[in-house]
């Protein structure tokens, strides 16, 4: 569910998406990339089940396009609102330790990506989002954001 670089070998595409991806090929080749940690798709899998299940999820899918920024904001305000499992509790308690080392002060950048980004066929550009001066503390808003 979670991956450092530098020190991961190589990584699939379809768990970590396309901006990991290519960090991780980057820094493997000596390139300087900043450090980072990357949280697979199977961190994300429980909250992606849970919005799967919500008539909004299902509604979506049939719905006319006008709909779709109002059915899509309802989807965020339900994601929003999902707490972490254990499982998740205890990756992010692992990130923050990892990342303690640069001190109580540091900020991080917390960046959404996905396997099906940037991809031959496909660029979601602007799609996703990034949150920037992230404290320790506030590490899993941001992760669920």
């Amino acid at each position: 569910m979670i991956v450092f670089f530098p020190g991961s070998g190589p990584v699939d595409l379809s768990e970590v998406g396309g901006k990991a991806y290519s960090l991780i090929g980057m820094i493997n080749q000596g390139l300087p990339v900043p450090a980072g940690i990357v949280l697979t798709t199977r961190f994300f899998e429980p909250w992606f089940d849970a919005a799967k299940a919500t008539s909004t999820w299902r509604t979506l899918g049939d719905a006319d396009p006008e709909r779709w920024p109002e059915l899509c904001a309802d989807l965020k305000a339900f994601c929003a609102s999902l707490a972490p499992t254990e499982d998740q509790r205890q990756i992010l308690e692992e990130c923050r330790n990892a990342l303690s080392t640069y001190g109580d002060g540091a900020l991080f950048a917390v960046r959404s990506s996905s396997p099906e980004e940037d991809r031959s066929a496909a660029s979601f550009a602007g799609g996703y989002e990034t949150v920037l001066g992230v404290r320790l503390p506030d590490l899993e808003s941001a992760a669920r954001r």
